[in-house]
């Protein structure tokens, strides 16, 4: 092959590859990309038709979310869980690994620690990159930060069947191929019915507080 057209054949490769292909290059994307997030702007895109808009002062609960990225057949994967049947304000729903925050517990211990008791993975085989913005949950009256961690070499899940009826890997590139926000869904609750916008991704309805932490994500990594 010509020495020319090798150069312009290795700059198509080099066009073509993406972070969302590689979970070390992820790693180095996200990191970059977590220096301005877009919080509120992507927030309210999929907050629900009545959902108030301000934070409170004080008086509510702490907790944290794992958005855990894994390298699932060499390919980053998100990890959401399907919450338990429980009759709880969040049951049955779409959501991240997380929970309330122990007195004294810092917020990234709260999220690793409920990583393990939810889903059985440890600490120690995961990479924390860093937190997204923190959203505030009326119904359940949570002040929730986000946090970011990638696994390079998964391990088996163990899911906790008291809190996780089900786990999901979603490959990064369908989060951009589904970002299609799809709007007045309503949503059967233990409050009733709410009206919200969601992502429809395969089976799964992504809405609330964890379509609000799922928009950020996705407009920052793509």
């Amino acid at each position: 092959m010509p020495c020319g057209v090798s150069r312009l054949v290795n700059a198509k490769k080099e066009k073509e590859l993406s972070p969302l292909d590689n979970i070390t290059d992820f790693e180095v994307f996200i990191s970059g990309r977590l220096k301005d997030l877009p919080g509120r702007n992507s927030h309210l895109k999929l907050a629900s038709v009545n959902r108030p808009v301000y934070e409170p002062e004080g008086n509510y609960r702490i907790g944290s979310v794992m958005l855990l990225v894994n390298n699932k057949n060499n390919i980053p994967h998100l990890v959401m869980i399907q919450r338990a049947e429980d009759g709880k304000v969040h049951s049955g729903q779409i959501a991240f690994p997380g929970g309330k925050a122990e007195p004294d517990e810092s917020l990234t211990l709260t999220a690793t620690r409920e990583l393990e008791e939810e889903i059985g993975i440890a600490d120690k085989s995961i990479n924390i990159i860093g937190q997204l913005s923190r959203i505030y949950i009326p119904p359940s009256n949570y002040m929730v930060y986000p946090f970011i961690a990638t696994q390079i070499q998964t391990s088996v899940f163990l899911a906790n069947q008291n809190e996780v009826k089900e786990i999901f890997e979603i490959p990064l590139h369908s989060l951009i191929k589904n970002k299609t926000i799809i709007q007045g869904l309503q949503h059967q609750t233990t409050r009733g019915l709410i009206t919200a916008p969601a992502f429809r991704i395969g089976n799964l309805v992504i809405w609330g507080a964890t379509a609000m932490i799922l928009s950020e994500f996705i407009d920052l990594i793509d």
